[in-house]
């Protein structure tokens, strides 16, 4: 049999300092941490509403319901606020094989002194109901209605336990809490994602003191959430928004490209959905690819490893930092007068040269937006052919965040 553990909460947290929520509120949390307590992923993003409604379980010993949809990290949100907390935290999945003897316990046959003898070996949930632990219901609404019955007397803050195996009443501990989480609200599958959750009991979910809702993350959101896992991505480049659309010739027109740092989508109205691709391949045809259109600092993508100088003016020569870039190698060449290139030679790891750029007629479209006005390019893979960018107008504009998304694409044409 696990002991019980002997602790008690004897420290406050702030919810600014710990979670960084805008507020006064301070919840009790232990000092020490034991086995029991997650380990704390340090570039975790909360929540603001569910980490309040998950804070409010465990200061004002509320039973909290958290559904959403599969892979929006509910059961880790109770476990990244548990484990700030330093609060033991068990989960149990609540999946068909769970019966109502896995969660009480059951009768085994053990030796003392030296005989054989018939001892009630208590499940998880009498164990939690009498220490200092928050249990977690994961999967809540694929459980079993004869486990379901056997929560519901403990989702009472103050009710006690009878554990009739024992002819004896569990008197929960004063710092017990239960959350669960679910696919669903109670009404089983009503969307034909979630095939094997069951409905549940009118009387159990008005048991519940707060039910709140994690769903799928804005693009920023989940941006943040992309950028604190994966440093090295975490500069100009992870947060490049690039988005265009082609408005003629008419074979053309309407289709749309979006660039979300290192990632890139097409859109072809035919299609009706985004797709994703390469920063290699071309959506125009000819000689220029993706990473030649849609690219805003070479700074974020190479490192300079030799400059010299020249006639003209300077010769940079660039290194990727990333394994996932264009071009492994680029020459520059820099104009002294206005320092902007003319010229730049791009070559592939093996040293061959891919494609040459041309930067020409350098133009002040206004707002102190200084560039080349047509860039050309050709490449010995492509003999005797040769594409052009030609910028007519460029202007600078206030545009909302939302533009920049998968659910926009379709609708970039309209910004004209």
């Amino acid at each position: 049999m696990t002991p019980n553990l002997n602790i008690q909460p004897d420290i406050k947290v702030s919810l600014k300092q710990t979670f960084g929520i805008d507020s006064e509120m301070e919840v009790e949390a232990f000092s020490k941490k034991n086995e029991y307590v997650p380990e704390i992923d340090k570039s975790y993003k909360f929540d603001r509403d569910t980490t309040l409604a998950i804070i409010s379980g465990f200061a004002f010993n509320k039973r909290v319901l958290v559904q959403g949809y599969h892979g929006t990290g509910k059961s880790t949100h109770i476990e990244q606020i548990a484990a700030r907390l330093n609060w033991p935290c068990i989960r149990v999945n609540l999946d068909s094989h769970v019966s109502r003897i896995d969660l009480i316990g059951k009768d085994a046959i053990v030796l003392e002194d030296g005989k054989q003898v018939t001892q009630f070996n208590e499940g998880i949930l009498p164990w939690s109901i009498q220490n200092p632990v928050a249990l977690v219901f994961d999967e809540y609404d694929a459980g079993r209605p004869d486990v379901m019955f056997v929560i519901q007397r403990v989702l009472e803050a103050e009710g006690n336990f009878t554990l009739l195996d024992k002819n004896k009443v569990i008197k929960q501990n004063k710092f017990f809490r239960l959350f669960a989480t679910s696919n669903t609200v109670g009404l089983g599958d009503t969307t034909g994602l979630y095939h094997g959750t069951q409905q549940i009991n009118q009387g159990q979910m008005d048991r519940w003191n707060i039910v709140t809702t994690l769903n799928y993350l804005s693009l920023e959101r989940e941006l943040d959430i992309v950028l604190a896992k994966n440093k090295n991505l975490n500069n100009t480049k992870g947060k490049e928004k690039i988005a265009s659309v082609f408005l003629s010739p008419a074979s053309e027109k309407g289709r749309g490209t979006l660039r979300i740092g290192e990632n890139m989508w097409l859109y072809i109205p035919n299609v009706g959905k985004p797709i994703r691709i390469t920063s290699l391949q071309s959506v125009t045809g000819g000689v220029f690819n993706n990473s030649d259109i849609m690219r805003v600092d070479y700074n974020s993508e190479y490192n300079c490893e030799k400059i010299e100088t020249t006639d003209k003016g300077y010769t940079l020569y660039l290194r990727a930092k990333l394994k996932n870039v264009a071009y492994e190698t680029l020459t520059m060449f820099i104009d002294s007068k206005r320092f902007l290139p003319y010229k730049i030679e791009a070559y592939a790891a093996s040293g061959m040269l891919i494609k040459n750029l041309y930067f020409k007629e350098v133009k002040d479209f206004g707002d102190g937006i200084i560039r080349p006005s047509i860039i050309e390019t050709d490449s010995p893979l492509y003999k005797g052919y040769k594409s052009y960018i030609v910028f007519a107008n460029v202007k600078k504009r206030e545009l909302a965040s939302e533009i920049f998304s998968l659910n926009y694409m379709d609708k970039i044409e309209g910004l004209r």
